[in-house]
């Protein structure tokens, strides 16, 4: 996956997209869907911010249903300190890291484009853009994970 991505949509725009009614963009909950305080459009969505992400998780009656949720990108700190943003695919099913978020819970992040990096002939790397030729939103693959709060050990997305 890239570094940087675009997120042109509304929220209601996001919702539509997956088909979510509910409140804060759940499915089937019959209340109406609430844009968060921190959500807004994105033209430059780099780790460690919070963006908006479509997941399946057990509502309160067990039953899996969907949702829409602003979640922190990023896995971790590594060992020299930088951040776990990208999986490989190569190795995603049996990496302790990765293989359980994997099989148990996966997502789909809204898109409108994403950046990769060229090299220029000055050797220095400049972002180019790629996006659907009609402009049309796509998804990015993501896992997500739950996290116990170090101060309260209460399990957070």
């Amino acid at each position: 996956m890239c570094g940087r991505y675009t997120y042109l949509l509304t929220w209601g725009e996001i919702i539509q997209l997956y088909g979510l009614t509910g409140a804060g963009g759940c499915q089937g909950d019959g209340a109406a869907p609430t844009e968060p305080a921190e959500f807004r459009k994105r033209y430059n969505q780099a780790p460690t911010e919070v963006a908006p992400v479509a997941r399946i998780k057990p509502g309160t009656d067990g039953k899996p249903r969907r949702e829409l949720m602003m979640l922190r990108w990023g896995w971790g700190k590594m060992k020299n300190g930088n951040e776990w943003i990208n999986a490989r695919c190569e190795a995603i099913a049996t990496s302790g890291a990765y293989a359980q978020s994997f099989r148990l819970r996966r997502c789909l992040i809204p898109a409108s484009g994403f950046f990769e990096w060229r090299e220029m002939p000055s050797g220095r790397k400049a972002p180019y853009w790629i996006g659907m030729k009609d402009k049309a939103p796509f998804a990015l693959a993501g896992l997500w994970k739950e996290l116990a709060d170090p101060k309260t050990g209460e399990l957070q997305d």
